[in-house]
């Protein structure tokens, strides 16, 4: 691996020092800190591999402050710095929004080394596995097109719209061809229908993620189909 780095800060020194243990086993080498603006200093000065940051670090509003300056550094998605939260509350609203704003993802406090090392190998590859791992092609956009399936549990449907849960996070704006045994019975067709992600968060319990999936607004058909299953429902 040639970049090691990983940048923490976090106001709990034992929290630092078990991050420094657990990430040491892949090679990684960890620089925390215990205040914001020490971070970030270090942060416009180098490239880090992951940032992990503490997002009750003072108050949770200077939390969503810090990940704000960090994306105005250095962005997300592709090519972009990894960026987790660290928190010890399970306030889904609070993760939803930290992931809304720039985090990719979370720790929940207190860590479970399986866990985070299971999260952190999705973005950093370890030592062991670069020395197996396959040279990479880089592919012109579109030249392969790639369908992805995923389990979704229904939650809610209302005239607009249905609710789901899954275990992974879909970000807001992703287009979904949907299909499954509600739109059978409500349109009787096996059909795919278009969906678009509008809303996401964290579900209470932590046990997975929730969406909300837009119906089209022009698949009248289908508005109208819902409007009608969903007065039988209700009568």
């Amino acid at each position: 691996m040639k970049n090691k780095l990983v940048l923490v800060v976090d106001d709990d020194p034992d929290f630092n020092n078990l991050i420094k243990h657990v990430l040491g086993k892949f090679g990684l080498i960890v620089e925390a800190f215990t205040d914001g603006a020490s971070f970030l200093k270090r942060l416009d000065s180098s490239a880090p591999a992951l940032c992990i940051i503490d997002l009750n670090l003072g108050t949770v509003k200077e939390g969503f402050e810090l990940i704000q300056s960090i994306r105005t550094r250095k962005p997300s998605g592709p090519g972009g710095l990894p960026l987790f939260i660290a928190s010890s509350t399970v306030d889904h609203e609070t993760i939803a929004h930290a992931l809304e704003i720039g985090a990719d993802d979370y720790i929940l406090k207190p860590i479970r080394r399986e866990v985070i090392a299971s999260k952190l190998l999705n973005y950093v590859k370890s030592a062991e596995l670069e020395d197996v791992s396959l040279n990479s092609i880089t592919l012109s956009e579109g030249e392969f097109p790639v369908t992805m399936e995923l389990e979704l549990e229904d939650l809610e449907v209302d005239e607009f719209g249905i609710k789901v849960k899954s275990r992974h996070l879909i970000t807001k704006g992703t287009p979904i061809s949907l299909t499954g045994a509600f739109f059978v019975e409500v349109t009787g067709s096996e059909r795919p229908k278009l969906v678009t992600v509008t809303t996401t968060w964290v579900e209470v319990d932590l046990s997975g993620y929730g969406a909300y999936l837009e119906f089209e607004l022009a698949d009248e058909k289908l508005l109208q189909a819902v409007r009608n299953w969903l007065i039988t429902k209700l009568k």
